[in-house]
């Protein structure tokens, strides 16, 4: 494999390892901003999705399983997508 058929598929493989940790550190109900229909008690303004991470965020707390994997990885396809970069120039 050539460096840049190499530095295409870790760039591949950055986006997908991007993209698992953007979906597990999302939240766990989300709604959009526009439509939420706040709510205020004793003065403090809520929406509904304010209210379910309040309650189920305590649930869901620990890290993933194989989080940290998922980053060490993510870690080397940026280091070698780095040095594959700089040894082309």
């Amino acid at each position: 494999m050539d460096a840049q058929e190499e530095l295409a598929t870790l760039e591949a493989e950055r986006d997908r390892l991007l993209a698992v940790v953007a979906y597990h550190r999302g939240p766990a109900y989300s709604e959009s901003k526009d439509d939420a229909k706040p709510w205020s008690v004793f003065g403090f303004e809520f929406t509904l999705s304010d209210l379910v991470g309040a309650l189920i965020a305590p649930t869901f707390a620990g890290r993933p399983a194989g989080e940290p994997q998922v980053l060490q990885r993510l870690a080397e396809c940026e280091a070698r997508i780095v040095k594959l970069k700089a040894a082309s120039l």
